[in-house]
């Protein structure tokens, strides 16, 4: 096997949605991926496998015998079959349709916890270098 080319291998890591809610994806270099949403009182997301995109960076697939998997669209249970992820400068950038809708994401570097303490909810993210909860169905 060939190693993968560097559109690829750019995408490893840990990224973060900019949002209220702590959402972040991992990239791991064997193959597989994970996300998940942290509020102070729920959480949620998924697991699957990725593969090389013949264009450049890579598709994020449900896992053996899954037709979906869950991901954040409109909501953070939205089912996607296939979601394309590319490199942009210090981004990915995450598009394809999630629960019906055609829609494009930009996730940056690094990992988020939620800033809890507010009424209802987070009131915003940190940097942090905790594991992503284990999101696997």
């Amino acid at each position: 096997a060939t190693a993968p080319d560097e559109s690829v291998t750019s995408t490893f890591g840990i990224w973060h949605k900019a949002q209220v809610d702590a959402t972040n994806l991992e990239i791991a270099s064997d193959g597989t991926f994970r996300w998940s949403i942290e509020g102070c009182d729920f959480g949620g997301g998924d697991c699957g496998v990725w593969k090389a995109h013949p264009q450049g960076g890579i598709v994020l697939a449900p896992g053996p015998g899954e037709t979906s998997f869950e991901w954040m669209g409109g909501g953070f249970k939205d089912p996607a079959s296939a979601l394309r992820v590319t490199r942009v400068g210090d981004t990915v950038v995450v598009r394809g349709t999630i629960g019906g809708e055609v829609r494009e994401q930009k996730w940056e570097r690094g990992r988020v916890c939620a800033q809890c303490g507010g009424q209802v909810g987070p009131t915003g993210q940190e940097a942090c270098d905790v594991p992503l909860p284990n999101v696997c169905r």
